[in-house]
């Protein structure tokens, strides 16, 4: 793994009918499991950035064993992830983003598997370049 050991983690808590943001510190490790028991078996939302650092972050959001990778290389920039074309392009999944059910075309839907690849790889050494091919949003 990377240098750094830990990241921050930004992600949705729903308590009651309220969606609320909750920032923490977490080994690296152990959120990786963490990330993959939460894609498959729920649904949310989570940033994820190098312990300290704003950017690079990658965002996450999912449901259904399914989901979407953005990425925020700085405060200007956002990027969204090649899907794997489990869904045609014009079809449209609502997948949850900061508490909002959020649509997106089957052209950036990936699988759980695929996501949590990607975040290991993004985590090894925080370079989008090497997680993918992104487009500009």
């Amino acid at each position: 793994m990377g240098n750094d050991s830990q990241l921050t983690v930004v992600e949705d808590v729903k308590k009651d009918e309220f969606v609320t943001q909750v920032r923490r510190d977490v080994e690296t490790s152990q959120y990786l499991n963490e990330l993959r028991a939460n894609i498959r078996e729920g649904q949310g939302y989570v940033e994820i950035s190098r312990h300290s650092f704003d950017y690079p972050a990658l965002c996450v959001c999912y449901m259904d064993r399914v989901g979407v990778v953005q990425a925020f290389p700085n405060a200007e920039t956002s990027l969204i992830l090649k899907g794997t074309g489990i869904f045609k392009t014009d079809e449209i999944i609502d997948l949850p983003v900061m508490g909002e059910m959020t649509p997106f075309t089957g052209d950036f839907i990936i699988s759980a598997d695929v996501i949590i690849e990607t975040v290991r790889q993004f985590i090894e050494n925080f370079d989008l370049a090497a997680v993918g091919e992104w487009y500009r949003l």
